[in-house]
């Protein structure tokens, strides 16, 4: 499926609306922050020391935090100091609002409004105006990205970063010779590896999404210049890396603790562990009816797979999804990190509504369309406050999700 080419009255609406929407969004999340309960969660607390410390050290402070972090095991359990990109956006951050938890959780607030604004644009461009307003509403409703829009993590921002990566893979896909997508792929690219490590991973729903255009036929594919970029960020940033730590063998060992702290994690064993499947289920419980709608939108999509043109948007975000679920696989099981799974699922979604109220055949359809958007949006607020607001979930783990939901007598 191709966006259809919208009226400039069309798209000036929807753009609008999409601006209106975001604000709102960001207005209604401000007004739970003052309920946020931080108690120091180490992870919280490990963000907010490593931004005053670099405000007090400048730059240089960051061979310490690479040195302490490798000498003391008690911190591998907690952020690494590879994610640059973040603790000196939080350092900024907290320069201008103040060292503080809640200055923290309100960078995640604001990256959660630019999320929205950012899917609409991205969503636009693959299935037109109407489509993308209705998917970006669900987004910006999703408790889970709500949830993590209140708090003192590096998972919204991250998952901003992410976006902007698959965003500019799918541009270059459509321009593969043009040298200003690839620029973008890889500046994005290295931009999200230095926010966080895990960005990596994109690249397997983005080799999904190429293989699903061999298979559609299409052989204008940028696989030489995407690896070209992928390469190019891994050794920049594998060089600022290196500079930070101070030397090669202290940013080695840091990245043999990270790839081997999820075995001692006493937690992520607890509590991150168990089938595939825990991720949708943990999708179901946080917001059942759009990721019922989501996930059963992902079967016509495989259905269509092999026999679509190239370019099929519904393919792209259902590889997308695909691939961000098997990247993640061998990890510990946690919800956060595979955040950026609700843009796609729920464009899915919004584009299974549309096509279910026929809201392209006339003002009747779009009209129960935009109805059944919003109940679904209302739906999720109230998810979203039971689950994160009254019930004050940090961390959205399986076992803390059914018990806040009522289907455990204990977290």
């Amino acid at each position: 499926m191709h966006a259809p080419t919208p009226g400039p009255a069309t798209q000036r609406a929807a753009d609008l609306a999409a601006l209106g929407l975001a604000l709102l969004v960001g207005a209604l999340l401000a007004s739970t922050l003052a309920s946020v309960r931080y108690v120091e969660n180490p992870d919280e607390a490990y963000y907010l020391a490593y931004a005053g410390y670099i405000a007090e050290h400048g730059l240089g402070g960051f061979r310490s935090l690479f040195h302490d972090y490798l000498v003391e095991p008690a911190r591998w359990l907690y952020p690494n100091p590879l994610r640059l990109g973040y603790i000196l956006l939080s350092t900024g951050w907290t320069s201008l609002f103040g060292a503080s938890f809640a200055a923290l959780s309100l960078l995640s607030l604001v990256c959660h409004v630019l999320l929205v604004g950012v899917s609409y644009l991205f969503l636009r461009g693959l299935l037109g105006p109407p489509r993308a307003l209705a998917g970006a509403a669900l987004i910006a409703f999703s408790p889970l990205l709500l949830g993590l829009g209140r708090r003192a993590l590096l998972d919204l921002p991250a998952t901003l970063a992410g976006l902007l990566v698959l965003w500019s893979f799918v541009a270059l896909l459509r321009a593969p010779r043009s040298r200003c997508a690839l620029a973008r792929f890889g500046a994005a690219l290295g931009a999200g590896l230095l926010i966080k490590e895990t960005t990596l991973l994109l690249a397997l729903p983005c080799a999904a999404i190429c293989a699903g255009e061999r298979l559609a036929g299409r052989r204008d594919l940028p696989l030489l210049a995407a690896s070209g970029a992928l390469a190019a960020a891994l050794l920049s940033c594998g060089a600022l890396w290196w500079l930070a730590a101070g030397d090669a063998a202290t940013l080695a060992g840091v990245v043999r603790v990270i790839l081997a702290s999820p075995a001692s994690n006493a937690y992520a064993q607890a509590y991150g562990t168990g089938p595939w499947y825990r991720y949708p289920i943990d999708f179901l419980l946080l917001s059942p009816w759009p990721t019922l709608l989501g996930i059963a939108a992902l079967g016509p999509a495989a259905l269509r797979a092999g026999r679509r043109a190239p370019g099929d948007a519904v393919v792209w975000l259902a590889l997308a999804v695909a691939g961000v679920l098997v990247a993640y696989e061998p990890f510990t099981r946690n919800v956060r990190y595979v955040a950026i799974c609700e843009v796609p699922l729920r464009a899915l979604a919004a584009g299974l509504v549309f096509d279910l109220t026929r809201a392209d055949a006339g003002r009747r359809g779009l009209a129960l369309a935009a109805a059944a958007v919003a109940l679904l949006g209302f739906a999720d607020w109230l998810s979203f406050r039971q689950i994160f607001v009254e019930g004050n979930l940090y961390d959205p783990m399986t076992a803390a999700l059914l018990f806040l939901r009522g289907f455990s007598p204990h977290p």
